[in-house]
């Protein structure tokens, strides 16, 4: 079906036919090095990176542009060569500016997608370390653990119980069984495979292209994905203003043939009605807005691998987060031993030959290449005691009973030797491994009492249990072993110190937070005190409703009781999903945290799904649309602050494009249908655009936050991305501005001034309210009274350079002669930018009175 070729295979493996176990070689890192430079990174052809003609071709299709083009055209027709000249300098300078914000925007996805590329773990130099898939080179030896996806074609060195998802190969969604065989199909593993149980070795033989799975890559290079919500919303927007800017630019066009009868002149003034009305800028802001502010959350630890997070972030209204290192440090150390299970002492005060005799047992009930810390924790106290001249017989593993959702433990199977059976090992949830065990009613509660004792203190509780067992006549079901008790073990993991503080901002956002746990009920609840999710005298049969009750609990009762639960304490990750469902359905926007390969289906159906990067399974990382380089909670409430802050700044930006269009179209459209001089021609409009699309992007991207970001109720999912209340404000600030400007134009009609010397001190009056226009609407010392923080430093560049133009233009007579611009005497053009002052000072009064009513924000 699949496969690669002996003769690859035999080079590859040249290390393990050197003599050796090849388990303990790999390659040395000068060798990966080597390997990578000759090979190539392990990585598939982007199909998403924009080759420069393309982003050519989008940008020439687009309305605005396509009228600068006819407008060239006309230009030329009417024998005015130079001007045809500029405008289509004009088209080539726009279509080079969104060529390099496309660029741009592509270098930051690349970098994140590098940043978010599926993890390995490679054997090199003979230690094991984790690294990015792309690192990968043939002959690496990398380790299987369940719920990672396969980061290259391999051959299988050491499998135990290992079962692939070889779905997006085959088709089949069984599990196949994998082992060590000559066997193309049971003895190698492909790249995208998802391991679902077992662990085990394998050697890298093919990576990027050379794999199965990039063979067929060009089948679904085709793929298209359904656009998100704020992109619709622009849409929407862009439609509804270009529908409206036809129907004005054929009225301006035919009233200026009624009073010119020149057509051509006609067709340019409705052109430049059009291009004064069809804000083009919002697809450039929003992709601007998009990557850089995915990017910007990767300053805090987060990875957006879908751009609609960054929408719903702002929208969030309940965050369920796991206990163990997300509100914890997930630093596990053996707090207390209980080894008969009645007493409790500190792990160093234990008699060292028992203490020893135990946690050899526990250590026992472990994996074998396990990175859990509770696993970690009992190895590091073992060998402090391992010292005591405990006499230890070889043992050798036979069988591995892996947890599952409904039973909370994990059994080894260990062979003594062939004479003497075997071993049985289980460790796990005290409540679980109990039932296992041979114990009367008062044994079973006087442990349970102790159980109880140490969970009080915030320690979670992890039973021991072993029994001799026939290594024949082993159950299909560790659940039907039989079992003797030994003992107990507390593990503590501390609360992160930022988790109190991050708690309360999301309770003054108007955000819940709910911990789900796999961990006992009276270690959540200590936990949860800790974190300020509960009040110390918060009644637990209240907020609390544990795995065994959630699957007792009937759809209606569960919808009635989760407003108010605070803590799920025994859930295994399947009942996860039935969480998320249930907030949903009771109107929540939920924020989903996971790592394991069954957390998936909750990832995914959540509105924020938000994996773990550093122990998170590849699939849960797939499945997620955030994943966390930094496994903090605080760093999920960061996320969702500059999700409201990038929301936020893209209203303002979107706010500016509709409030400049205004003046911009009026100028144009106005004096025409007055019967007077075309006051502004498509070469205007198009400087004007050029103005617009850098302040739009990068001053309100850049914006900082607003103080009370995280002290507002959550924005309602459904909401357009400019409500009417915001649109009717920045229709103001546009008339506004509008008025002004025409009123300054009927007054200079009154001097004994040139056609050619009003356009120019209207145009710097325009520009200059431009950039009143932004700077009112920007949370700075300018438009907010009061206010201490510094001035953008972008606002300032922007400005400065848009003068130095301005400047430039009116002071060489050769673009004096470009833009049909007068060279008014200094006072005028001194006056034009007092235009804009007056103008800021006219928005910032209008600005107060909507602060002060209805449509303050």
């Amino acid at each position: 079906m699949y496969g690669h070729s002996d003769e690859n295979l035999h080079s590859v493996l040249g290390n393990s036919e050197k003599g050796g176990d090849p388990l303990k070689l790999g390659l040395t890192e000068c060798e990966a090095r080597t390997r990578l430079e000759r090979d190539g990174p392990n990585r598939l052809p982007d199909r998403d990176a924009h080759d420069t003609l393309q982003i050519v071709w989008y940008v020439l299709r687009e309305p605005v542009f396509l009228l600068l083009l006819v407008s060239g055209f006309l230009y030329f027709l009417i024998g005015e060569f130079f001007d045809a000249f500029v405008l289509t300098i004009f088209v080539v300078l726009s279509a080079a500016i969104s060529v390099i914000q496309q660029k741009r925007a592509d270098r930051v996805l690349q970098k994140l997608r590098d940043l978010s590329a599926p993890r390995a773990t490679v054997i090199r130099d003979q230690s094991e370390r984790r690294l990015s898939a792309h690192e990968l080179v043939r002959g690496d030896l990398i380790v299987l653990r369940e719920g990672d996806r396969v980061p290259a074609d391999a051959v299988i060195l050491e499998a135990n119980e290992l079962q692939l998802d070889e779905s997006l190969l085959t088709g089949e969604s069984m599990p196949v069984l994998k082992r060590v065989s000559q066997d193309s199909e049971i003895g190698r593993i492909f790249l995208g495979s998802l391991i679902v149980r077992g662990y085990g070795y394998a050697q890298v033989i093919a990576t990027g292209s050379s794999t199965e799975f990039g063979k067929i890559g060009r089948s679904i290079s085709g793929l298209t994905v359904r656009s998100d919500k704020l992109t619709r919303d622009i849409r929407r927007l862009v439609t509804i203003f270009t529908i409206g800017a036809i129907g004005v630019s054929l009225v301006v066009g035919f009233a200026h043939f009624q009073w010119s009868e020149a057509p051509i002149p006609a067709a340019l003034a409705g052109i430049s009605a059009a291009m004064g009305l069809i804000p083009e800028e919002f697809a450039v802001v929003l992709t601007a807005f998009m990557a850089m502010g995915a990017w910007r959350l990767t300053r805090y630890g987060v990875l957006t691998r879908q751009g609609r997070a960054i929408e719903v972030l702002g929208s969030a209204t309940v965050l369920c987060v796991d206990k163990t290192g997300t509100l914890t440090l997930n630093e596990m150390q053996v707090g207390a031993i209980s080894i008969d299970g009645h007493s409790v002492v500190l792990p160093l005060e234990c008699d060292p030959i028992s203490a020893a005799s135990f946690l050899r047992k526990a250590m026992m009930g472990c994996n074998s290449s396990s990175s859990d810390p509770t696993e970690k924790a009992i190895e590091t106290l073992f060998r402090h005691y391992s010292q005591s001249g405990l006499t230890v017989s070889p043992l050798s593993l036979v069988k591995t009973y892996g947890l599952r959702p409904n039973f909370f433990a994990m059994t080894n199977i260990w062979r003594v030797s062939p004479d003497q059976g075997s071993i049985a090992v289980m460790k796990g949830a005290p409540e679980v491994v109990l039932r296992c065990c041979d114990l009367s009613e008062s044994e079973h509660d006087r442990i349970m009492k102790t159980v109880n004792q140490m969970a009080a203190a915030g320690q979670r509780v992890l039973a021991i249990a072993v029994g001799d067992i026939s290594a024949t006549e082993l159950p299909l079901d560790q659940s039907a072993l039989r079992l003797t008790f030994c003992g107990l073990l507390g593990f503590t993991d501390a609360l992160r110190p930022s988790v109190p503080k991050a708690v309360e901002r999301c309770l003054g956002a108007g955000i819940r937070v709910v911990m789900i746990t796999g961990d006992y009920p009276e270690t959540a609840i200590a936990i949860a005190r800790q974190a300020g999710l509960l009040d110390t005298g918060a009644d637990p049969s209240e907020c609390l409703i544990t795995g065994p009750q959630l699957d007792a609990l009937s759809a209606q009762m569960l919808s009635e009781r989760i407003s108010r639960v605070v803590v799920f304490a025994r859930i295994n990750p399947i009942q996860k999903l039935r969480i998320v469902q249930t907030l949903q359905q009771s109107g929540e926007v939920v924020g989903m945290t996971g790592d394991g390969v069954n957390d998936a289906p909750a990832l995914k159906a959540a509105d924020i799904g938000v994996a773990m990067g550093v122990r998170g399974t590849d699939v849960a990382r797939e499945a997620a649309s955030l994943v966390l380089i930094k496994e903090d909670f605080g760093a999920i409430v960061e996320a969702v602050a500059r999700g409201r802050q990038i929301f936020d700044n893209l209203r303002k930006a979107v706010g500016f494009i509709i409030s400049i269009h205004i003046p911009i179209a009026g100028l144009a459209v106005i004096p025409v249908l007055l019967g007077l001089p075309q006051l502004f021609y498509p070469v205007h409009i198009a400087f004007m655009e050029m103005i617009i699309d850098p302040a739009g992007s990068f001053i309100y991207e850049s914006e900082p936050a607003d103080p009370a970001v995280m002290k507002r109720p959550p924005r309602p999912r459904r909401e357009f991305i400019f409500p009417m209340h915001l649109m009717i404000k920045s229709l103001i600030q546009g008339i506004l501005v509008l008025g002004v400007t025409l009123g300054a134009y009927f007054l200079l009609r009154t001097f004994e001034l040139s056609e050619n010397n009003v356009r120019g001190v209207l145009f710097v009056g325009l520009v200059s309210a431009g950039l009143a226009i932004v700077a009112i609407n920007m949370d700075s010392p300018l438009g907010r009274q009061g206010d201490n923080r510094k001035l953008n430093p972008a606002f300032l560049v922007i400005t400065t350079a848009s003068l130095a133009i301005l400047g430039l233009i009116f002071s060489v007579p050769v673009m004096r002669d470009i833009f049909n611009f007068g060279a008014p005497p200094l006072p005028w053009f001194l006056g034009a930018l007092g235009l804009g002052v007056f103008n800021f000072g006219l928005l910032l009064a209008s600005k107060n009175i909507f602060n002060r009513g209805k449509y303050a924000r």
